[in-house]
């Protein structure tokens, strides 16, 4: 998942809807088991090899002579890369 680009444990859905490919994945609770223990040197770890597997990735796509395909958007077609950046707004109050 991380190599994949995943930031939420949700994001294991990705996977999981494709067990062919991946096989078996964890649960949710399973997931949060294992994030309660990752220490920041493991994560810093994670991090690093998420960075050199997308590196790795580039490099072969630049190897085969693959361009990033275009986007669409709005009936026009985007030329490069574009990043769909997305978030979420979550109010919160408290009574005290």
């Amino acid at each position: 998942m991380l190599a994949d680009g995943g930031e939420a444990i949700t994001d294991l859905a990705v996977l999981r809807d494709q067990r062919e490919v991946f096989g078996p994945v964890a649960s949710i609770l399973t997931a949060w088991r294992v994030l309660t223990d990752v220490d920041p040197v493991a994560l810093a770890a994670l991090r690093s090899a998420r960075a050199t597997a997308r590196e790795i990735a580039w490099l072969q796509a630049a190897d085969a002579g693959r361009d990033i395909p275009p986007s669409r958007a709005g009936g026009r077609t985007l030329p490069g890369l574009v990043l769909d950046l997305d978030a979420t707004l979550v109010t919160c109050h408290s009574g005290r």
